[in-house]
This record gives C-alpha cells, sequence and structure tokens, in this order.
C-alpha cells in the first residue's frame, strides 16, 4: 500500500478488507488512466489544429508547439520529431512556402530536429524583415503611397488625354487623379 498516493489514503482507510480498499483505488486509478486518454486525445486535436497565429514569429510559433509536444509525451503518448517537423512544414505561412520547399528538398526531414529548423526558418524570417525595411521607412509606412505614386505619374494621365483629344471620358481620368492627389495633400 506504500505505492498508493497520500490522498487516497482516506479512501482506503474507510474500507473494511484490504480487498475492498484495492478495489477502491484500482477504481481511481481507471479514472486517471481514462483522464489521461482524455487529455491526449485532446492535445492530438490541438496538434493537428496547430497553426500560425496572424503576424506570429518563427521563434514563438515554434516554443508553442514544442511545449505541446512535451505536454502530449508526458502523458505517455508517442510523438517522433519527424512528425512534428512535417506538421511545421506544412503550416507555415505563405511567404515561407519557398523555404519548406528548399528545406525539404535538401534536408533530411527524417533528421531534421525541430529545433534545428526553427533556427533555419529564423534565418529566413531574418532576410524577409531585411527586405521589409527596404521599401518601409522607420514608422513602417510604405516609401511611396499611391497618392505619391499618383502626383508622380500625373504628366502621364495628361499626355494621355490629350492624346484622346480631351474628350469628357479622358478628363474624367484626369479628374480622378487629380482628385486623389489632393485626398493625399489633405491627409
Amino acid at each position: 500500500m506504500r505505492s498508493v498516493p497520500k490522498e487516497m489514503w482516506g479512501t482506503r482507510g474507510s474500507k473494511k478488507t484490504v480487498k475492498e480498499a484495492w478495489e477502491t483505488v484500482k477504481t481511481m486509478w481507471i479514472g486517471v488512466d481514462r483522464m489521461k486518454e482524455v487529455n491526449v486525445h485532446k492535445l492530438l486535436k490541438e496538434f493537428e489544429n496547430i497553426k500560425f497565429k496572424e503576424g506570429e514569429s518563427v521563434e514563438y510559433f515554434g516554443m508553442r508547439i514544442i511545449n505541446l509536444v512535451a505536454n502530449i509525451k508526458s502523458l505517455g503518448e508517442t510523438l517522433d520529431d519527424t512528425r512534428v517537423v512535417k506538421k511545421f512544414l506544412r503550416v507555415v505561412p505563405p511567404h515561407f512556402n519557398r523555404v519548406a520547399v528548399l528545406i525539404e528538398m535538401i534536408c533530411d526531414v527524417k533528421t531534421l530536429s525541430v529545433e534545428d529548423l526553427v533556427g533555419r526558418l529564423r534565418a529566413a524570417e531574418d532576410r524577409f524583415e531585411d527586405r521589409v525595411e527596404q521599401i518601409t521607412d522607420k514608422a513602417g509606412r510604405l516609401l511611396l503611397v499611391e497618392e505619391e505614386w499618383l502626383e508622380k505619374h500625373k504628366h502621364h494621365f495628361q499626355v494621355n488625354s490629350h492624346k484622346e483629344g480631351g474628350s469628357g471620358g479622358s478628363s474624367h481620368g484626369k479628374g480622378k487623379a487629380t482628385s486623389r492627389s489632393d485626398a493625399g495633400g489633405s491627409g
């Protein structure tokens, strides 16, 4: 009876025979086992449905999936790294699709660890961020907004209106460009 947790000692003591006490302990453990099965099932479903959240970094998603797998394994379920790596590669955001394909082609997915995958994807993520910084300013705005583009190319609209003879249809196009430029100037 030493292997019985202290929490069960009270129920064990209230039984008249040792056999009744063991039956109670056995019934309680069956309940615990069923609860484990329910939790494993719930966590496996969560694993199957896991995906990147909007704007989530590779590193943060990596921590989420590694913690989820650790919880599943702590309940006695086996989940090999290959399955986790394949799942990770299936759910990467669209801008990582080419990187995921390259990793699948170049690396042996069967021997690739989740941590190594996260490192490779983080390297790509850093490169993507460098590229985004080139087309945005410090405030994260695009360097050339639509209004600025229209203003820069308004001569193109004016040239086209002269070629078409200045009819109502072409002046309408010119008016659209002018009104957009005016809207951009007031904002």
